[in-house]
Parts: structure tokens; C-alpha cells; sequence
């Protein structure tokens, strides 16, 4: 029954009732069975009928039963006089054992030994302990019925009868203001009874409820009532001394009856409320009231309709003109759903009673709900208010009206202010009043005021909690007070499915899926037919992958809501992502698409596994087209297909068609907007409309962290505005602290970008706190420990990234790289066999072997094989044969196979920029054929106008080849502009300056700016070394080159510019030390990371140079001896070199004694 007409109903009855009576009344019951010996059968059950009945009179009862001991009597009968204090009538009512001893009654506790007069006098209760309260209350109504009229126990065995033989209780005289009833004559005894009640206790409760007798009378008609039906042989006493007017049990017209019924109805105890209507038509079968009191209980509560209709029809043959009767059966038929009698009903209630708001409000809750008829609604809602302005309740049906079907909220507002005004503790208002903030004007806080508000006027409404808990979680993303307030409803409400079922969401949100399991389950065991909670818990399920749980809910929905379509697409859903069940999955979504032809999710999702999984684009372009034609203004639709046609088919122009669709039908809806921006960003290269696209997203929904996150990536990669990129990844970051991703991000940038070493190390480990179960953070943090040469930790996250991912060769690459720069050369090689077991085509690791072999193992023929065996897995990739001709140029100064390889690969891929630039590089610095070399650089940089490198390298061209020094400076500077963290330009540029254009200052800003862009990297110090010989500022070129060798003392080439340094000081015997040191650094570390080159930066020095170097130094303090020594040597290693040999055979000759 709709809660607010019941309300309607009720009030109606209570209209025409007098107001309850102000005297406060106060009732002892006891009942006293399981005695020990004698049990009593009905004392307890004519106790509990005295007890109701008297409840039903308005008074406050005290009921026990079986007091097993003295103490526990007197307690009771104390605590009754304690409190009698404070009401105008006292009723005490005794049903039990009981018996005299010595003319004094005592009535006798169930567990107490009474093996003498003696103990019955000690352990029994006297009734004067009752009768002291009495006596001290003259001047009011007292009551004392005794229905425990025994024998002596001890002149017989108990047995289960109220007498055996004897004389029963003594004659007691009643206190002034008291009347004392007993069950029985003195002399007599009354029987305990064969039925549930005693006859005496039946009658007694019969005649209490009579209306407008006195108490008197009562006793009279139990007497007479008693003596007919026992023959003669029970006869019920009493005595009186009342004082004053006549004390009426129920004195009006069925007051409280009616009152304790709607307090009933309330309560829910709808039988016990039946009950009380059914006495009342016993004695008077044409009350009006009554029959539609029970009327309304039949159909409301206890949906008996047929009887709820019989009692209206006879109530209107009573009173056909009886507006109210009509109005009441309204919500019978509505009940009945038979719409159509409801409204002549209504329209009867209110042709007789014309001025009647109720009727016009009611009336149009049946237009509004029922028959969605809403102008018919407004109009009478808007006549209740006319003839009753200044009730509030007809305003808010209105603005009920206008705020949920007609959606005028501005309207509904309006009213609901009218009815703040009109009743400032509205509760229900305010609550709808922050529905409208919230979910139309989208102002959260208005909206947290007006809860607020509601919650303050009805702190123990659950809704309010509810509402209040849904904006904290949905709008201000406060989860720790929407849980508070979820929690509140809850402990307000235990027993409401709709808030367990919204802290389960948060919950599950929270992934704390115990607790948000428990919600949705309890919601379930609430109402385990709504589909609504299984749909949540199946939902859950599948987030917590127990796939098997969430079917099962799923097909409970099907069998329960065959119509609920959602559950069939959900369960093929879960065939199809997580069983693979493509063939099932299928089957579910043909189900669904024929329950429910209409609706174009069906197709939808068809296509996407037509697409996705079953790899049949045609039948997966008809589903999406077919979508489209079923609902053509839907933008989730062409969303959809402009997926497909950029996913699957690359048909990247088809796909910005239909984004832009759906973006021109929902303008605002920022996922379509993200994913063309995705597009433009990632597929169409079109940054700029990206980048527009992305801000948009963010300027509706500011809280979307993954725009922040692409945005960033744009200012990073695109725009090199690394500022903006933080900006973009902290608010990333800021929105979304538990996503590891944007710390991820941060980190790269402050990584490449900013060069902050510390920052990203902190934003990586931020990223693995969040994730430690993500391979690739540890890869990333392992990259730079790496960089940074702190190689332990790098092998540590390496590792760690292997064990979460064994089979992810990127993560064994890393390693193997590593090994091999430690120079553990079987750990690398077999990671790298790894690698090939796992990925057999990476083009990387087959090259990287062969390094390996190349320069550690000094097996040059298994290198070629396995740069052989590349190009024998990849024939069609230029990528092997670019190793394997830089390995004929490097290792095997093979500059003809290198040649062919080389051209091979532009053969293979000729835009590839990178096979000219290693050309070039061997036509430069091997063939020194410069033309053709010059020739390949600019191919390579027309090919990649963006590549850095490329600019780098071609004006070492024009330095060393061609002395072009001016060109050489627009190419560095070019390089720098590109990438203007590229620190090896700025050493190229300073190496310019210095040798070439006699420019130290501008040398040393460009040696400082290159220390300043990676200032872990010692070779910029080296070069900066010659600065300082060259401005003859040899204490500083000294310190520069301590500086290196305590960073990294197995490096000749630090060694061999303090020899330059002594050289240049005709320190001759310290220089000779120091390239001593070298050499012997050069032999046992034979890397190309140990190359030297000349002071002026322009040829590369091998053993033979550092030999015939200290020989001229020898020559120089005329050690001629070491010095021919070390012309020997360099002798000894020259290599393929026939005219360097003939010079040092020459100078041996001519300085070096023959023996």
C-alpha cells in the first residue's frame, strides 16, 4: 500500500474519535504455574490474556510469570508500588497458589519447600505487602484480583486443580478507594481448567473491553457469566470501598480500541489489530469506522482482498453517502490493479465531498503513478492546494510531480521552498530538495547543505544517511564519509536491502571485496527476488574472478527476470573473456538480441566478439551498422564502430567519422572525446587537435586522471614543454594517488626529461609500492639504477621483473645487457639464449651475442654466426644485415662485405635513415671515401630531419675530413636545437671551439653544459681535461683528471692526459709514470668504452701510439735504453699497418743499438 495514502486512511479514522483520556494507569500482573509440586495449568495463559487486555486499556503493565522465589515476588510487587507513586489507577492481578494460614493469605512462589505452616509464612508473600500500596492511595481508583482461591497444601497432595478440599483463601476488607476481587467465595475454590483460559479469567477479559460499564458492573457480569457456566458451583466475590464517580474501564466510543490499532498497524502486528476490530464489530456490527478499519487491514496489510471489498460494500449500504468510504476502497482497486473503479471511486469521494483536498491529492497520486496521466495529476493537485493554501503536504506532491515525471526542477524547487516555509522540518523536502543540487543544478555543496539539513530534522531516517553517503562517494569522492554515512542508514535500518546494497558498491570500489561480498549478500537474503542485488554480487564476482559464482548468479537472474536482457549479455560476456567460450558467449548474445530486438547493446557486443575473438569483421560491421539502425541518435553506437574501423581495419578517417558522430549527438560526453583524441594522439599523428581534444575532456569532467596522464605525454613527447608534462602527471597524480601509473610517467620525464636522478627513483618506487606485482616498474627503476651504475639494484629490479613475468624477454634482455656490461659473460649469454628460447625473432639479441663472442670471448666465428643466423630467421629485415655489416667494419675490417651488407639493407628498406647514416660512417672514417659519405649522412638526415644524431656525426664530417668548420658549427648547432639535451653535441661544439675556432670561452660553456646534462658521465670531464691544457691551466687539468680516475680508475684515458699535462710542464719522468699507467690500464681492459683519442679529438690511439708516446718521453731525459724498448713494443703490435711499421723499423735504426 502506498505508505502516504495509508497515513491519508488512518488520519481519517482518528478525525471523528474524542481525544484519549490524560489518567495514567498502572497494572501488576503475575502469573505463577511450574510449581514444583501442584503444577498449574492456565495461570501463566490467563495471566497473558489479563496482561493484553489491559495493554489494549491504556495501561502501562508490569507482567511476570513463574517468580520462583520470595525475594523475586516482592521485588516485583516493590517495584510496582515504587511507581504507583506517579499514576491515577492501580490494577493488581494475581493468578497462582494461594493459600491462608491463620486467616492471613499469602500467595505462594513456584520453587520455594513449604513443609510447615511455618514456611509458608516465611517464604510466602503476604497480601498485605500488596495491600500497603493500596491503603495509601484513598482517594483513587485501586484494583486486586485474586484468582488463586487454594487449600492448605498441606491438608492434601497437590494436584493439577486451583482447590482440593478446605476453605481457600481468607475474606480480605478492602482498603479505602480499593475494590478486591476474588475468583471465588470464601469457603469455594476455583478450578484451573481444561482450556487455555480459566472460565473466570475468559469472562473477566470479555467484560473488561465493554464500552461505558462500570467497574462495577464488569464484576457482575463475570459473576453471572461464571455461575451459568459452572452450574452453580464457582462464584466470584468481590468488595468495594471505591470513593468518587463511577470508574469506567472504556468510557468512549471506542478510543482507545482505535488508538492501540493504529499503533498496532503501525507496529506491523496487523492480526492483533484485526482482533480489536472484530471485538468492536461483535458488539456493534454497523460501526463505520470498524469496518473500515478492517477493511483497510485486509487489503493493506494482510492482502485479503475479497474480504477488504466485502466490508466496503457493506459499509456504503450503511452510509452510501459516506465520502470516506469510497475514498478507502480506492486503494483497494488500486491494489487490484483495476485503475478504472479506483478513479470512480475517487471521483465518487469527491462529488460528495467536493471541498476535500485529501481527495484531490489522492486522486492525483493515482493520475501520476498508475495512470502517467500528469496533467490530470497536476490539475488536482493544483485544486487541493487551491482549497487548502497552507498545507504542506499538497505542495510536495506537486513538487514531487514536477521533479521525478515532468522534470521541472526549477518548479519543483519552488515548491519544495513553499513547503520549507510552510513546515520548516520537512524532512522530505530538504532530502528532495538536495536531489535536485545534485543530480540537476550539479551544485555538490547546496546539495551537502540541504542533506544536512534533512538529517538534522530526521536523525534516525536512514534515507537521509543514504543520500548524504551517495554524493560523498559518487560526487565529492570521499569514501571515508560515505562509508560513516552508509553505515548510519544501515544501523538505522538493518533490515533495508537498498543500503546494504550501496555500501557493497563502495566497497567494492575500495576492493574490499569481503565486506562488499557480506553487503550484497545480506541485501540478497533481504529480498532474494530482486534482481538488482544478484546483478551487484554477479558483478563482484566476476571483479574478484570467481567467474563460476558470477554465472550462477547471473542464471538466477535469468530464472527469476527472464526480461532482465542484461544478464544474458553478462553471462556471454563471461564466457567469452573468461572461459573462451566464444561459441556459448555467442549463443547468450543471439538470446539477448531476441529478447529484446530493440535494443542495440546486444548488437554491440555481438559485433565486438565477431570482431575481437571469432576474427569475422563482415558479420562484425553488420552488427555495428544494425546498432546504429536501430537507435541512429545513440552515440555509444558509432563510438563502437569508429573502434572497430580504428582497431581492426585502420580505416583511420571512417573512425574520426564516427567519432565525431557521436561527439556532434553527446557533445559532452568525454569518453567519446577521449577517444578521439586517443586517435588523433596515436594513430592520425595530429597532436594539436589532441591536445584540444584532452582539454575539453578535462574542462567537463576535471576528475578523468587518464586525460592528465595522455595530456602530459603530449607536452612530453610533442611539445618538449617538460613543465607543462609535470604540471599534467602531479595533477594526474593528485587526482589519483593509488594509481601507479602517473608515478610511473613522472618518473620517465623526470627521468629523460628532466634529468632529476632523485625525483624519479622516488616516483618509481612510488609506483612499485602501489604495484609490486608489476614486471615492468621494477624494469623501469632497473633502467636507471642502471644508468646511474648502481648495478646491484639494477639486477635486483631486473630480477624481480623475471620472477613476476618469466616469460617476458624485454626483462631478460635487460638483464643479459647488464651482465655483459659487468662483464659476467656466461650469466649474460644465457639470458640471451633465454631471450631466443622465448622470442627466436628478437632482432636484438642475436647482435648482442654476437658482441659478446666479439669482444669477450674473442670468438669472431661464432659472432658471425649468430649474426647469420638474424638474417637466416629475419631474411626480410634490414636490421641484421646492419649488424652484420657493422660488424665486417668493426671486427674484421672487412670494409667490402660491410659495403654489401650495408647496401643489402637499403635494398631491403631504403627510407630506413639509419642504414645511410652506418654508411656513411664507413665511407667517411673507413673508406675515407667523404663524398659518398658526405652523401649517405644527408640522405639519412633528409630521410629523419628530427634525428640529432645524424647532424652530430656529419659535422664531425666537416670538422675532421674537410675542415669545414663553419659547417661543422651550423650542424652541432642544429643537433643542439633538436635535442637540446643531447650532451655529446655540446662536447662536438666545444672540440670546435677549442681547436678549430680558437674559441675557449665558448668551449668551456659547452664542456660545463655537457658535465651539467649527465653529470654521472666521466667522459665529459675528460674532455674537458683539454681545455685546461689547452688555456695551460695545468693545476686544474689535474685536479679534472683525479677527479675521473677516483670515479673510475680502470680507465686509461685519464691516465694519458696527465701525461699530456706533465708533458706540457717538461715534467717528463711523472709523464712517463702516467702512460705507463695507461698502457697498462689499455691491455687490461681491451673496451671500446677505453678508446683514446689524441688531444685535439680527431684520431683514435691504439697501443702502437701509447708506445711510441712514451718512447719520445723516454728519448726526452735520454733513456735511450727504454726507449728503444718501447719502440720494440710498438713494433711487436702493429697490425696490417705496413707503413706506420716501416717508420718504427726506421727510428729503430737510427737510435737503437743492434745486437
Amino acid at each position: 500500500m502506498n505508505n502516504m495514502k495509508k497515513l491519508l486512511i488512518i488520519y481519517l479514522f482518528i478525525l471523528s474519535i474524542f481525544s484519549y483520556s490524560q489518567e495514567k494507569r498502572l497494572a501488576l500482573v503475575i502469573g505463577n504455574s511450574n510449581y514444583e509440586k501442584g503444577e498449574l495449568k492456565n495461570p501463566v495463559n490467563d495471566a497473558k490474556l489479563i496482561a493484553k487486555t489491559l495493554d489494549s486499556l491504556g495501561f502501562e503493565v508490569i507482567a511476570k510469570y513463574n517468580l520462583s522465589t520470595k525475594r523475586e515476588l516482592l521485588d516485583v510487587i516493590r517495584d510496582f508500588g515504587v511507581k504507583r507513586e506517579s499514576y491515577d489507577v492501580g490494577f493488581i492481578y494475581y493468578a497462582g497458589h494461594g493459600v491462608q494460614v491463620k486467616d492471613e493469605n499469602f500467595l505462594l512462589p513456584t520453587k520455594e519447600i513449604y513443609n510447615s505452616e511455618l514456611d509458608v509464612q516465611d517464604f510466602g508473600v503476604s497480601v498485605q505487602s500488596i495491600l500497603r500500596y493500596l491503603e495509601s492511595k484513598t482517594d483513587q481508583v485501586n484494583i486486586l484480583i485474586l484468582d488463586a482461591c487454594r487449600d492448605n497444601p498441606y491438608e492434601s497432595n497437590w494436584n493439577k486443580t486451583r482447590s482440593l478440599k478446605g476453605s481457600g483463601l481468607a475474606k480480605i476488607p478492602p482498603p479505602t478507594g480499593s475494590l478486591i476481587a476474588f475468583s471465588t467465595d470464601v469457603g469455594q475454590t476455583a478450578a484451573d481448567g481444561k482450556n487455555e483460559n480459566s472460565i473466570y479469567t475468559e469472562s473477566l477479559a470479555k467484560n473488561m473491553l465493554i464500552e461505558n460499564i462500570s467497574i462495577d458492573q464488569v464484576f457482575r457480569n463475570v459473576r453471572s457469566e461464571v455461575l451459568a457456566k459452572t452450574k452453580g458451583t464457582q462464584r466470584p466475590v468481590e468488595a468495594t470501598q471505591l470513593t468518587g464517580n463511577s470508574f469506567y474501564l472504556v468510557q468512549s466510543n471506542y478510543e482507545i480500541q482505535f488508538k492501540k490499532a493504529k499503533e498496532l498497524i503501525e507496529k506491523k502486528e496487523y492480526l492483533e489489530a484485526l482482533n480489536i476490530s472484530n471485538t468492536i464489530l461483535q458488539i456493534d456490527p454497523k460501526n463505520i469506522k470498524a469496518l473500515l478499519l478492517r477493511a483497510n487491514i485486509y487489503q493493506g496489510d494482510l492482502n485479503q482482498f475479497e474480504k477488504a471489498l466485502l466490508d466496503y460494500e457493506k459499509a456504503i449500504e450503511i452510509q452510501p453517502k459516506n465520502a470516506n468510504t469510497f475514498f478507502c476502497r480506492s486503494e483497494l482497486f488500486e491494489n487490484l490493479k483495476q485503475y478504472d473503479k479506483a478513479l470512480l471511486d475517487y471521483n465518487k469521494a469527491i462529488e460528495l465531498a467536493p471541498d476535500n483536498s485529501i481527495y484531490y491529492n489522492s486522486r492525483g497520486k493515482l493520475y501520476e503513478n498508475l495512470l502517467k496521466q500528469y496533467n490530470n495529476a497536476l490539475f488536482d493537485y493544483n485544486k487541493a492546494i487551491v482549497l487548502e493554501p497552507n498545507n504542506p503536504s499538497w505542495y510536495f506532491s506537486r513538487a514531487y510531480l514536477y521533479q521525478f515525471s515532468l522534470e521541472l526542477y526549477e518548479n519543483a524547487l519552488t515548491d519544495y521552498l513553499k513547503v520549507l516555509e510552510l513546515n520548516p522540518r520537512s524532512s522530505g523536502a530538504t532530502n528532495n530538495i538536495g536531489l535536485i543540487y545534485k543530480d540537476y543544478f550539479k551544485n555538490n555543496e547546496k546539495a551537502l547543505e540541504f542533506y544536512n539539513k534533512n538529517i538534522e530534522l530526521a536523525p534516525t531516517d536512514p534515507l537521509g544517511y543514504s543520500n548524504r553517503g551517495d554524493l560523498y562517494h559518487f560526487n565529492f569522492k570521499d569514501n571515508t564519509k560515505a562509508l560513516a554515512d552508509y553505515n548510519k542508514a544501515i544501523e538505522l535500518s538493518s533490515d533495508d536491502a537498498n543500503y546494504y546494497n550501496s555500501r557493497g558498491q563502495l566497497f567494492q570500489e575500495l576492493k574490499q571485496y569481503d565486506q562488499s561480498l557480506a553487503d550484497y549478500s545480506k541485501a540478497i537474503e533481504l529480498n532474494p527476488k530482486e534482481s538488482n542485488w544478484l546483478f551487484n554480487r554477479a558483478l563482484l564476482y566476476e571483479e574478484m574472478e570467481q567467474y563460476d559464482k558470477s554465472l550462477s548468479d547471473y542464471l538466477k537472474i535469468i530464472e527469476i527476470d527472464p526480461k532482465q536482457t542484461n544478464a544474458f549479455n553478462n553471462v556471454a560476456l563471461i564466457y567469452k573473456d573468461y572461459l573462451k567460450d566464444y561459441k556459448t558467449a555467442l549463443e547468450f548474445l543471439s538470446k539477448k538480441i531476441e529478447s529484446n530486438p530493440k535494443d542495440p547493446m546486444g548488437y554491440r557486443n555481438r559485433g565486438f566478439l565477431y570482431q575481437n575473438q571469432l576474427k569475422n569483421n563482415e558479420k562484425a560491421l553488420i552488427d555495428y551498422n544494425k546498432a546504429i539502425e536501430i537507435a541512429p541518435n545513440e552515440a555509444n553506437n558509432y563510438f563502437y564502430r569508429g573502434q572497430f574501423y580504428e582497431n581492426e581495419l585502420k580505416q583511420y578517417d571512417k573512425a574520426l567519422l564516427d567519432y565525431n558522430k557521436s561527439i556532434e549527438l553527446e557533445p559532452k560526453e568525454t569518453e567519446w572525446l577521449f577517444a578521439r583524441a586517443f586517435l588523433f594522439q596515436y594513430s592520425l599523428k595530429r597532436y594539436d587537435q589532441a591536445l584540444s581534444d584532452y582539454l575539453k575532456v578535462i574542462d567537463i569532467e576535471p576528475t578523468i586522471s587518464n586525460t592528465y596522464y595522455n595530456v602530459a605525454n603530449l607536452y612530453k613527447d610533442y611539445k618538449k614543454d617538460y613543465e607543462k608534462a609535470l604540471e599534467f602527471y602531479t595533477k594526474q597524480i593528485e587526482l589519483t594517488p593509488s594509481n601507479p601509473i602517473g608515478y610511473s610517467g613522472r618518473g620517465d620525464l623526470y627521468r629523460f626529461n628532466i634529468k632529476d636522478y632523485t625525483k624519479a627513483v622516488e616516483d618509481y618506487d612510488k609506483a612499485i609500492e602501489l604495484a609490486q606485482d608489476n614486471a615492468s616498474f621494477y624494469y623501469d627503476r632497473g633502467q636507471l639504477f642502471e644508468e646511474a651504475k648502481k648495478y646491484d639494484q639494477a639486477l635486483a629490479d631486473y630480477s624481480q621483473a623475471i620472477e613476476l613475468e618469466p616469460k617476458e624477454s624485454s626483462w631478460l634482455f635487460a638483464r643479459a645487457f647488464l651482465y655483459n656490461k659487468l662483464k659476467q659473460y656466461d650469466r649474460a649469454l644465457s639470458d640471451y639464449l633465454k631471450v631466443i628460447e622465448i622470442n627466436p625473432r628478437d632482432k636484438d639479441v642475436y647482435y648482442n651475442i654476437s658482441l659478446i663472442y666479439l669482444d669477450y670471448l674473442k670468438n669472431n666465428e661464432q659472432a658471425l654466426k649468430y649474426l647469420n643466423k638474424d638474417i637466416e630467421l629475419n631474411p626480410k629485415s634490414s636490421f641484421g644485415y646492419i649488424n652484420r655489416g657493422d660488424f665486417y667494419r668493426s671486427y674484421q675490417i672487412d670494409y667490402e662485405k660491410s659495403m654489401l651488407d650495408f647496401n643489402k639493407a637499403i635494398e631491403l628498406e631504403n627510407n630506413n635513415a639509419e642504414i645511410y647514416f652506418y654508411r656513411g660512417v664507413l665511407n667517411t672514417f673507413n673508406l675515407d671515401n667523404v663524398e659518398k659519405g658526405l652523401s649517405d649522412f644527408n640522405k639519412a638526415i633528409e630521410l629523419d630531419p628530427k634525428n640529432a644524431s645524424y647532424y652530430n656525426r656529419r659535422g664531425i664530417l666537416y670538422r675532421v675530413k674537410l675542415k669545414d668548420f663553419n659547417k661543422a658549427l651550423d650542424d652541432y648547432n642544429y643537433a643542439i636545437k633538436l635535442e637540446p639535451n643531447f650532451n655529446e653535441a655540446y662536447t662536438n661544439r666545444a672540440i670546435l671551439y677549442l681547436f678549430n675556432l680558437n674559441d675557449v670561452d665558448h668551449a668551456l660553456i659547452d664542456y660545463n653544459k655537457a658535465i651539467e646534462l649527465n653529470p654521472e658521465d666521466i667522459e665529459g670531464y675528460i674532455y674537458r681535461i683539454n681545455y685546461y691544457i689547452k688555456i695551460k691551466n695545468y693545476e686544474k687539468a689535474l685536479e679534472e683528471a683525479d677527479y675521473v680516475i677516483k670515479k673510475d680508475n680502470k680507465k686509461p684515458q685519464p691516465f694519458y692526459k696527465k701525461s699530456l699535462i706533465y708533458d706540457n710542464q717538461n715534467k717528463f719522468l711523472q709523464a712517463i709514470i702516467e702512460v705507463s699507467i695507461a698502457i697498462q690500464k689499455y691491455i687490461e681492459n681491451p673496451n671500446p668504452d677505453n678508446d683514446i683519442l689524441d688531444f685535439e679529438e680527431i684520431n683514435l690511439l691504439d697501443l702502437v701510439d701509447l708506445y711510441l708516446y712514451r718512447a719520445s718521453l723516454c728519448k726526452k731525459i735520454n733513456d735511450l735504453d727504454s726507449m728503444c724498448v718501447d719502440l720494440k713494443n710498438a713494433l711487436e703490435s702493429i697490425k696490417d699497418n705496413p707503413t706506420k711499421k716501416k717508420e718504427i723499423e726506421f727510428l729503430i735504426k737510427e737510435n737503437c743499438k743492434q745486437k
